[in-house]
C-alpha cells in the first residue's frame, strides 16, 4: 500500500507502538535531486488497516512474545483500557469453561490490577484472577538422559517416587511444565529451573533435569502467577540494609543483607523518615521474615517487618506501586511520634 509514492508497510515495520493506536509520523518525501518536504500523515491502527485488507490476523499475532491459549474459571466481564465494561465479538461476558487465546503477557491497566488482551487489534481486556494461570498447551515428547541415574524415575503427586532406574532413552509423553506444590521436598540445586514435566493420562512426574523434550512447554510457577498478579515482584541491586517502620537499621553495624538471588513481593512503596540521616527515604515494604546477610557464619537475618531503600532494589515484574505518602508526611509522622 502506498501514499503519494511511499510505501506504508515498509514505514510502520519498525514501529510496534502503532499496532493498536492511531499515531502522527512525519515522513521526508524526496521531490526531487535536491528538494526534500516533510510531511505529516495520520496513521490509523492495524486494527482499522486490517479491516481494508492491509494486515492477516497473522501477522498482527506475531507481533506478540506471547499468544497462549487459557480457560476461564468463572464468568467474567470484559473491559476496555480505561476499565470500563465493554464487549467483543458481542459478548460482554466470558464465561466459566470457554477457552481464550490471549495476547501478550498480561498487562496492568489504570486500576493497578492485571489484565490480559483478548483481541489481537482493539483493547478488549478480561482480569487475569479469571482464568487459569497455565496456558493450555500441547504434548511434547520428553526422553530420559545418558547417565539421569537417580533421577530417572517418576513422581506421584505428593513427591513420592512411582517408578524408578527408567532406561536412558525412555520416550515419555507429557502435558505440563510446573514448579509443583512437592518441589521444596528436593535440594534446589537438583531442581535448578528445570521443574517437572506431568505425563500425560497419570498423576505421575518426572523431574525437568532428568529428560529432554523436543518442544518447549513454557514453565508455570504457581506462587510466581500469583505474586505477579498482587504485589510488585522486586530484587536486589547490591547488599543493602533493612529497616523497620521506624527508620531503625535492623541488621548489625558491619553486616548487611546479602544480595539475593531470589525474587521478593513488595505490598507497599512509601516514604519513611530516617532520624539518623535526617531524612525521608523511599522504601518498599517486603512480605518476608529473614534475608541472608553477609556475616562469615551466613547467618539468617531474622525479622517481624521488613523496609528496603527502593535505591537498593530493582523491580522486575508484578504491579507497578506507586508512593502511598510524601516526604513531608513521613516527617510530619515521625514528628508526632516524638
Amino acid at each position: 500500500m502506498k501514499l503519494n509514492g511511499i510505501n506504508i508497510l515498509k514505514c510502520l515495520k519498525n514501529f510496534q507502538a502503532l499496532f493498536f493506536y492511531p499515531s502522527i509520523i512525519t515522513l521526508r518525501v524526496n521531490k526531487g535531486e535536491n528538494e526534500m518536504n516533510h510531511k505529516k500523515y495520520f496513521l490509523a491502527s492495524v486494527a482499522a488497516l486490517m479491516a481494508i485488507g492491509v494486515f492477516s490476523t497473522q501477522q498482527v499475532k506475531a507481533a506478540y512474545s506471547v499468544v497462549a491459549t487459557r480457560k476461564v474459571t468463572r464468568n467474567a466481564y470484559i473491559y476496555n483500557s480505561t476499565n470500563k465494561r465493554t464487549s467483543y465479538k458481542n459478548k460482554k461476558k466470558l464465561y466459566k469453561g470457554q477457552s481464550v487465546t490471549t495476547y501478550g503477557d498480561g498487562q496492568t491497566l489504570k486500576n493497578g490490577q492485571k489484565f490480559y488482551k483478548i483481541s489481537p487489534t482493539s483493547n478488549k481486556y478480561v482480569n487475569v484472577a479469571n482464568f487459569k494461570a497455565r496456558p493450555v498447551v500441547k504434548t511434547a515428547t520428553a526422553v530420559i538422559k545418558p547417565h539421569a541415574d537417580w533421577l530417572a524415575r517418576t513422581f506421584n503427586n505428593k513427591g513420592n517416587t512411582v517408578r524408578k532406574n527408567l532406561k536412558p532413552g525412555t520416550k515419555l509423553t507429557v502435558d505440563r511444565h510446573e514448579v509443583t506444590s512437592f518441589s521444596d521436598n528436593f535440594p534446589a540445586g537438583m531442581i535448578n529451573d528445570d521443574g517437572f514435566y506431568h505425563i500425560k493420562g497419570s498423576n505421575q512426574w518426572i523431574m525437568g533435569s532428568a529428560v529432554k523434550v523436543n518442544k518447549k512447554i513454557p514453565l508455570f510457577d504457581p506462587e510466581f502467577e500469583n505474586a505477579r498478579t498482587n504485589y510488585s515482584l522486586v530484587r536486589f541491586k547490591n547488599n543493602a540494609d533493612v529497616y523497620n517502620r521506624q527508620g531503625e537499621k535492623l541488621n548489625a553495624d558491619g553486616v548487611k543483607v546479602r544480595k539475593q538471588a531470589n525474587w521478593f513481593r513488595a505490598d507497599n512503596l512509601l516514604y519513611i523518615w530516617l532520624p539518623s540521616e535526617n531524612k525521608a527515604e523511599l522504601f518498599y515494604h517486603l512480605i518476608a521474615k529473614s534475608f541472608y546477610t553477609t556475616s562469615s557464619t551466613s547467618d539468617k537475618l531474622k525479622v517481624s517487618d521488613a523496609y528496603v531503600k527502593a535505591s537498593d532494589m530493582k523491580y522486575f515484574d508484578g504491579l507497578k506501586l506507586k508512593p502511598s505518602n510524601t516526604q513531608a508526611e513521613a516527617k510530619a509522622a515521625a514528628e508526632n511520634k516524638n
